[in-house]
């Protein structure tokens, strides 16, 4: 074995949950279309004239509307890789740990409290179904309490 630095990191993907790797993996497949389709768009940039791209409300600043578009590329590109490195060291993540322990935090837990809370009474189910809640740890459990209140209908 080489020599190096090993670190472990806490990464929090903001605003994604996800149930399973293949979910992790089907976004990280959409931010790369994402990718191509931005890189596709500089190379149109780099293969056109001004009068081919710009549009006409914008011709008496071209170069402002060229600046903007572009920023607006690279800030995509750069989103979207970021974002493709921190799922996949979340893919790594559940591939060493297993899909059962994949976490959700507290906002979403809650989240999903009131959803079942409010689909239980819907469904004129007792309280005594909604106590498993709080000890519930993975989206994979809260899943599958879901599921069953709905089934139960």
């Amino acid at each position: 074995m080489g020599w190096g630095t090993d670190f472990k990191a806490d990464v929090y993907l903001n605003k994604l949950t996800f149930l399973n790797e293949i979910e992790v993996q089907n976004k990280i497949d959409e931010n790369i279309d994402n990718i191509m389709d931005a890189k596709q768009r500089l190379k149109m940039f780099a293969s056109s004239t001004p009068n081919d791209i710009i549009p006409d409300d914008w011709k008496d600043e071209p170069i402002d509307w060229l600046n903007s578009s572009l920023n607006e590329l690279f800030e995509i590109i750069t989103d979207l890789t970021e974002e493709n490195i921190r799922l996949s060291q979340y893919v790594d993540y559940i591939v060493e740990n297993g899909e059962d322990k994949i976490c959700v935090d507290w906002k979403d837990l809650n989240y999903f409290y009131v959803q079942v809370t409010s689909k239980a009474y819907t469904l004129g189910r007792d309280k005594q179904y909604l106590e498993e809640l709080p000890i519930m740890h993975s989206k994979k459990e809260m899943g599958e309490l879901f599921k069953k209140y709905t089934d139960e209908n």
